[in-house]
């Protein structure tokens, strides 16, 4: 046992490591048990480029106290693999910092809460000793999940960044699944506008690779043909039975689309937000969501069914937009104001949500747009006026 030492228990790896829990820390006597694994938290919603890797986090506990007193573990990863439930990653946690003598009471008395709480009993001391054993042998007990990775805290090697081709690809990749190979030979053509433009006067990468997120998110609107592809995928039904055992049944609640001959007798909005009211579709759905993937080849077509829908629309009308915004940028593009030309490019990947809530940040973002097309249509003739 640690005699004397406190101990920072970790369950959410945001909370533990929040400025106010790291300042009661005392690098001489504080022992830091965290979970790894990152929980999203509210924030998020509302800043959805706010940085919740672990890495930093986990920098801040070691900088906080000694490094042989930081002991950290994907607990959820680990729990859901030995018992199928993310919720035992707690009491498995509870079982390492016992067996490194780290908590205040013993053995039994953790037994006892356990059974006096009545609630998954066999599981949760199941999850206890599993603890028990990763304090001694990580490595064993990660074998037995099925896992591999770190055992304990490093600090994490820098992702080396995706090179120009290989993001072109994989973005070109998608859009063939979401499309077909001439809706993929449209994105690519563009980015290679910009490449070669970039390499003409001597600029970095960063303008084509603007060019290709962005332009890729644009082409790839998630609509109910791509929401249909991906949940009649045979991966995504894969996914769902490697996380669930036995006889379960899939529910599909959505919110089908705005249809001018539905919604003239049919009100689905809800009067509070203005916002269409979601369905609760049964099992029966996904074989016709199979064939409605099928049909991806009318998207933007005078026969498409949802090309009438004003988010639809806007969503295209949104593609033109950005291929003239690039096309005014390749004419006016110089090693100067290459750098003002990446962050036009790159600002629709800040169009975030689905919908309204999509439109409204869209706005957001073709303002800023407009504000920074003014600076480089001004640099375009005055040179001068970027020193």
């Amino acid at each position: 046992a640690d005699g004397g030492a406190d101990l920072l228990l970790g369950c959410d790896l945001v909370v533990a490591t929040s400025t106010e829990n790291l300042s009661k820390i005392s690098s001489d006597r504080t022992a830091v048990i965290v979970n790894r694994f990152v929980t999203p938290t509210a924030a998020f919603a509302s800043d959805p480029d706010l940085d919740l890797t672990a890495g930093p986090m986990l920098d801040a506990a070691g900088q906080a106290t000694a490094e042989n007193r930081l002991f950290s573990v994907d607990a959820t990863r680990v729990a859901t693999a030995l018992l199928g439930d993310a919720i035992f990653a707690n009491p498995f946690l509870l079982g390492l910092a016992l067996q490194q003598g780290r908590l205040p009471v013993g053995l039994a008395s953790l037994r006892r809460a356990i059974e006096l709480n009545g609630r998954s009993v066999e599981a949760n001391l199941e999850a206890l000793q599993w603890g028990r054993l990763a304090a001694v042998n990580l490595e064993a007990v990660q074998r037995c999940a099925g896992l591999d990775g770190p055992a304990k805290h490093s600090k994490p090697m820098p992702t080396p960044p995706e090179t120009l081709s290989a993001l072109v690809t994989r973005r070109e990749e998608f859009l063939e699944a979401y499309q077909d190979p001439s809706y993929a030979a449209r994105f690519r053509q563009l980015v290679e506008s910009a490449t070669s433009s970039a390499r003409a006067v001597g600029a970095s990468e960063a303008f084509p690779k603007a060019v290709a997120r962005s332009y890729s998110k644009l082409l790839a609107y998630k609509d109910e043909y791509e929401v249909a592809r991906l949940l009649s995928d045979p991966g995504f039904r894969e996914q769902v039975e490697a996380q669930f055992d036995g006889d379960f049944r899939l529910f599909w609640h959505a919110a089908p689309p705005r249809l001018p001959g539905i919604d003239r007798v049919w009100n689905r909005r809800d009067a509070e937000t203005n916002r269409t009211r979601k369905l609760s579709l049964g099992p029966w759905v996904f074989p016709l969501l199979g064939w409605l993937a099928r049909l991806r080849f009318l998207r933007g077509s005078l026969l498409d069914p949802f090309g009438g829908n004003p988010h639809r629309k806007l969503e295209r009308r949104w593609i033109g937009e950005y291929e003239d915004t690039v096309g005014e940028l390749l004419e006016g593009l110089n090693f100067e104001n290459s750098e003002l030309a990446a962050r036009i490019a790159g600002l629709p990947e800040g169009i975030r949500g689905y919908e309204d809530v999509k439109e409204a940040s869209a706005r957001e973002v073709f303002r800023e747009r407009d504000e920074l097309m003014t600076q480089f249509r001004a640099f375009a003739r005055n040179p001068d006026s970027m020193e």
